[in-house]
């Protein structure tokens, strides 16, 4: 029950963490005032943009250019105050022409920037293509370096106290006063690691909210105000207390609730890295981030306990497989569930974060999730090995497996950290199902403005059928495309001179001309030129020579106008309402059947470890089967 206790008291820390700072969505731009690519007769009075999630305060920020690419002075970028997912800058009245809004975010979710750019015209019409959004997949080493230590210190920290806490204890550390002085050492170690790594994971997303180098971060003048003032600083702060709590008992004597208390301070830690997370993206945030937590949290829990066991091994008599075997056992109790509950979880968030086959295949973060399966499975596999095979010849007093177990668990080893760089690359990089939805998009308006017809039209002089395309069919320059047709209905390819005469017919423009050429490709005579110089009422003349044949002379008349706005991708990454209430509680009916199942396993054999692990379970499947009752 002991142990209950710690898990009971780790989850209160849990919810404390939820009420310091609530958290929603992910920042992609949503729509903006004015809109991307329009037309506005008068100036308007201020940029807004609103995002799919709260940004950061200050250090956000919307800059404007003119035609020229000169900055406009404004005034200082703001977030509105009642709602933080909206961004505006007020505007003093500006002259007719094009601008360009330029943007960068970052997210008081996850701290991940992003940027973009769009125009809008005052007094002109927007003939040019902006992009609403850009596509960055870029993942820079220092980030995952400082990323992937942040999840080998937490693996330290909580593996190291499971260790001790459900499986050397249990045991009979009197006996072996050495090693648990030993794993005294490797604990404060693992403490002081995770402060570093903590100091670490400021900088970096300091030089990420600063847009500068780590170094540069290091000497900033600002640098505490970003502790105080942002998401992330809030969070930071929260996590320095817990491990200076922790630094703190731990050089104090050790009483009886010692290491209980420092676990409870490690899942607290634990937490406030999920809180500030892409689960903290999810429409669903509190089932999302507790799914992550509870990943991270067990992850940590498993690798940190399999370095654990290797450095035991190497301290002890390498002829004592009796508490080898008893380690063996003990480590397997709650390794299981912790597996266990690892795939479920793990399925949940690559649905969430991940959605689809082709999303899965390429992006960043859908091909750093395949590395980590790939090595996830021999590392299973590996597990399985030392369960079912080398506890049994173990139990057999086989000495020889006691040297076997130590490759094993070192070849784990290995393979764990290197799952921990492939989590770091995809903590690293934007969900792989935003970066979809954002392809999605920017391929549905390319495909909308391919497929413009612009201008077709078809005479039939003596007999000849005429076709004459114009694309785009806009003021500015045009492609032309002429298709004659004989008598027979056979192309026409034999023609000496086509030439195109441009009257304006609203007023005398003048008159140009040009003289298309026949292109085999197309078997078609083609031109391009800039004869259309404004809107209104145009007569194309056309005349068409052919050796031995009368001139062909006929008119086609056209209505000339300004292109449309280009059209702004429009970003959908939504997660249908259906699938969130199935994911959502068949992932909780899953957590409830491990927890069950192991727990009635541990309440019968007395075995704390899956214990613990397994009420774990059964609470936050609880909590995720709620919250699909809740949305449905």
């Amino acid at each position: 029950m002991k142990h209950l206790k710690i898990l009971t008291v780790g989850l209160g820390i849990w919810f404390l963490c939820f009420g310091v700072l609530p958290v929603l969505a992910h920042a992609n731009l949503s729509h903006s005032e004015p809109q991307a690519n329009s037309s506005l007769n008068v100036s308007p009075s201020e940029i807004r943009i609103w995002f799919t999630e709260p940004v950061e305060r200050n250090y956000s920020q919307i800059v404007l250019r003119n035609v020229d690419g000169a900055i406009v002075d404004l005034m200082d970028s703001r977030v509105d105050d009642g709602d933080p997912q909206q961004l505006y800058v007020p505007l003093s009245p500006l002259p007719n022409g094009l601008y360009t809004v330029s943007w960068r975010v970052v997210s008081a979710t996850d701290g991940h920037p992003t940027n973009g750019s769009f125009a809008f015209g005052v007094g002109v019409a927007v003939t040019i293509p902006t992009p609403a959004i850009v596509i960055d997949e870029t993942v820079p080493l220092h980030g995952v370096l400082v990323r992937w230590l942040n999840l080998v210190s937490f693996s330290l920290m909580i593996g190291v106290l499971g260790f001790i806490l459900f499986v050397w204890q249990p045991i009979t550390p009197e006996e072996q006063p050495q090693i648990t002085h030993f794993l005294g050492r490797l604990l404060l170690a693992g403490w002081l690691f995770n402060g570093v790594a903590g100091v670490l994971m400021l900088l970096l997303q300091a030089s990420v909210s600063f847009n500068s180098s780590l170094l540069e971060t290091l000497g900033h003048p600002t640098l505490w105000n970003f502790v105080t003032t942002s998401a992330f600083g809030r969070l930071w702060l929260i996590r320095l207390t817990l491990w200076g709590i922790g630094l703190m008992l731990l050089g104090q004597p050790r009483r009886k609730n010692f290491f209980p208390l420092l676990f409870i301070l490690g899942i607290g830690i634990v937490l406030t890295q999920s809180l500030f997370s892409h689960a903290a993206a999810a429409p669903d945030t509190l089932v999302a981030v507790i799914g992550d937590g509870l990943h991270l949290f067990l992850a940590s829990l498993w690798i940190g306990g399999i370095v654990s066991f290797v450095a035991v091994i190497a301290q002890i008599h390498p002829h004592d497989t009796a508490l080898t075997t008893r380690m063996v056992g003990y480590f397997s109790n709650y390794a299981r569930v912790a597996v266990a509950a690892l795939l479920v979880t793990g399925i949940y968030a690559t649905w969430l974060q991940v959605g689809s086959l082709e999303a899965l295949l390429n992006t960043v973060y859908g091909r750093a999730l395949l590395i980590k399966l790939v090595l996830f499975i021999p590392l299973l596999s590996i597990a399985a090995v030392n369960l079912l095979v080398t506890h049994r010849y173990l139990q057999a007093d086989q000495v020889v497996w006691v040297g076997r177990l130590q490759n094993l668990i070192g070849l784990e080893v290995v393979l764990a950290l290197g799952i921990l760089v492939a989590v770091a690359v995809m903590t690293s990089a934007p969900p792989a199902r935003g970066i979809q939805a954002e392809r999605e998009a920017i391929a549905k308006v390319e495909s909308t403005q391919a497929h413009a017809t612009g201008y077709f039209g078809m005479e039939t002089v003596n007999n000849q059928m005429i076709h004459l395309q114009i694309t785009p069919g806009y003021v500015g320059e045009n492609k032309f495309i002429i298709t004659p047709y004989d008598e027979a209905g056979n192309p026409i390819t034999d023609a000496s001179l086509i030439r195109l005469r441009f009257d304006y017919l609203d007023q005398d423009l003048g008159r140009s001309e040009l003289r298309p050429q026949y292109d085999p490709t197309l078997s078609a005579y083609v031109i391009a030129g800039n004869n259309f110089s404004t809107v209104g009422h145009w007569r194309i003349r056309m005349t068409i020579q052919r050796p031995q044949q009368f001139d062909v002379v006929t008119d086609f008349e056209i209505e000339i106008t300004t292109p449309p706005p280009p059209i702004a991708p429009v970003v959908e990454d939504s997660l249908p309402y259906l699938a969130r209430v199935i994911a959502t509680s068949v992932t909780g009916l899953l957590l409830i059947g491990l927890g069950g199942f192991f727990g009635f396993q541990s309440h019968r054999n007395h075995e704390f470890g899956k214990s613990g692990v397994s009420v774990l379970c059964l609470i936050i499947g609880v909590l995720f089967l709620l919250s699909g009752v809740m949305i449905a």
